[in-house]
C-alpha cells in the first residue's frame, strides 16, 4: 500500500461505505501509523464484519471504528473487537 500526503503528527480519518473483512482497513491503518499518524479512526456506513473482520479490527492499530446500525451487530462484537467499534443509530434520520 502506498501513502500519498503527509500524516505525520496528525489524526487520520478513513471514510468508507462498508467494512467487510477489515483486511484493507487494517493494512491502511498500518500504513498511516508507519507514516507518523498519531491516531487513526474509521467512519463507515455499514459494518458487515464478515470472516476475520473482528480479529482484524482487534489486532489492528485502529483507535476507533464508528459505523451506523444499518446492519445488526454480531454477537460479542464489542469484546471481539477490543471495544473499538461504536454503532450510531440511523433512526433519527428516518423518523
Amino acid at each position: 500500500m502506498h501513502m500519498v500526503g503527509n500524516v505525520s503528527g496528525k489524526q487520520a480519518i478513513i471514510i468508507d461505505d462498508i467494512i467487510d473483512t477489515a483486511g484493507t482497513l487494517k493494512e491502511a491503518t498500518k500504513t498511516l501509523k508507519d507514516h507518523g499518524a498519531l491516531t487513526v479512526s474509521c467512519f463507515a456506513t455499514h459494518g458487515l464484519f464478515s470472516g476475520k473482520a473482528m480479529e482484524n479490527l482487534r489486532t489492528s492499530q485502529l483507535d476507533k471504528v464508528i459505523v451506523t446500525n444499518t446492519i445488526p451487530p454480531k454477537e460479542n462484537e464489542e469484546e471481539a473487537t477490543g471495544g473499538k467499534v461504536t454503532r450510531l443509530s440511523v433512526a433519527p434520520i428516518l423518523a
